[in-house]
């Protein structure tokens, strides 16, 4: 980590100096005297060209470094550094500032340990509650002053660096780029309230009360009336469509179907929303049996609509989207930009390989040696077509999971 951070404290360095040495170079040129040169004649060959005076300046760091950020700032602006380098300037130097906060959130380890003397156990100690509350205090001032004074959120600008995707960000690109900012505001403001509920929640015994979910739902009553403020009426549709419980989970169950519609979407989902409250299992409490029985009633229900508003074939591509297995072999041919529709053709490979065992686990005419032979023959055929269908590369891949522990030998 400390190598990490002289790589990138060097690379600030030289990008400040590259800033530094252009600002130079612009200011020698605007200082210098030049005296235009005359094309020499035949006449006045033997003229001496009397050189330019050059001026030099005695520019240094500390002409533009301040201890005011915004004084700091607007003097790196002006000696011509890239708009990123300034940023990447700021951020090391605010991260240098809070260290000290943030180092003060864990309990210093013992100085003189010995090689051959146990790590502290009491990791409790070491990283207490108390001590990650205030981290993120001031991981929250950081993230307040870095606002200020450059605009960016800094935590999306590291998922950024770290080519991490900023899923929030995605879901919200219908916004415009103000409403955006407003938007996300309100959902930080309002999701450290309920962070901050639940960990009082926990201190106070784990179990959320009835009074406790009641709290819970007027926060969330709240930020969805600030974002009513912010919002049109089709804009607060979408949002909905993106962020919501329900559309989280219509979308995680889309995973199965081959060529997935909005129809689709919006069938699961509605269904989803129509439930909603019998299905969050901060409404379930599953110690007493007449919530679970409600639940699985609820999840029930769904069922039986779902498959009579897609149909059979639709339903089954729904089901096998709820597989682990099947989700694994869909990442895996996106992963090697193999069609959608393989892993559905190897899903049902399986299904067949797995009906074919039982028929021949249960055929008592057969004798052990050969239920073997034929057990072996049909692993070895379901990984000839799984093979043709992944190619060599995703091949090995897949052989490596747990999912494909069918093609193994028993």
């Amino acid at each position: 980590m400390n190598s990490r951070r002289v790589l990138v404290s060097l690379l600030i360095l030289n990008l400040a100096q590259f800033c530094l040495i252009g600002f130079l170079l612009k200011k020698d040129s605007a200082r210098s005297e030049v005296v235009p040169v005359k094309k020499a004649s035949t006449k006045t060959s033997k003229e001496k060209i009397k050189p330019a005076n050059i001026f030099t300046n005695s520019f240094g760091w500390r002409d533009v470094e301040s201890s005011d950020y915004k004084a700091y700032i607007a003097n790196l602006r002006g000696i011509g550094c890239p708009e990123e380098t300034v940023r990447d300037i700021i951020i090391a130097d605010v991260d240098k500032l809070f260290a000290s906060k943030m180092r003060a959130g864990f309990a210093s380890p013992k100085k003189d340990l010995k090689y051959w003397e146990p790590e502290p156990a009491d990791w409790n100690k070491i990283f207490s509650e108390e001590k990650w509350k205030q981290e993120r205090i001031v991981e929250k001032e950081k993230r307040t002053l870095l606002k200020e004074l450059l605009g960016i959120d800094i935590n999306s600008e590291r998922r950024k660096m770290a080519g991490e995707e900023d899923v929030l960000e995605k879901h919200l690109s219908f916004l415009p780029a103000e409403k955006r900012a407003q938007v996300k505001s309100v959902l930080e403001k309002f999701g450290e309230q309920e962070q901050n509920f639940r960990e009082k929640a926990l201190e106070q015994g784990g179990e959320m009360s009835a009074e406790d979910r009641a709290e819970l739902k007027k926060i969330r009553k709240a930020r969805e009336t600030e974002l009513g403020k912010i919002l049109s009426p089709r804009e607060a549709e979408l949002f909905e469509l993106w962020t919501s419980d329900a559309a989280i989970a219509a979308r995680h169950a889309m995973g199965g179907l081959d060529n997935p519609s909005e129809q689709d979407f919006l069938t699961i989902y509605k269904l989803r929303k129509q439930f909603e409250g019998e299905l969050d299992p901060e409404n379930v409490n599953f110690d007493t049996p007449a919530p679970h029985e409600k639940w699985e009633k609820a999840a029930m229900e769904i069922e039986e609509k779902l498959k009579t508003q897609l149909g059979d074939e639709r339903y089954a591509e729904y089901q096998r989207g709820q597989d682990h297995d099947y989700r694994e072999l869909a990442e895996i041919s996106r992963r090697y930009s193999l069609p959608r529709e393989t892993a559905g053709k190897i899903y049902d490979l399986r299904k067949s390989a797995e009906n074919q065992t039982i028929k021949i686990q249960a055929d008592q005419t057969l004798s052990e040696e050969k239920r073997k032979i034929l057990m072996q023959e049909l692993r070895q055929a379901a990984g000839k077509n799984v093979q043709e269908l992944l190619g060599e590369d995703a091949y090995k891949r897949y052989r490596r999971t747990e999912s494909a522990g069918w093609l193994q030998d028993n």
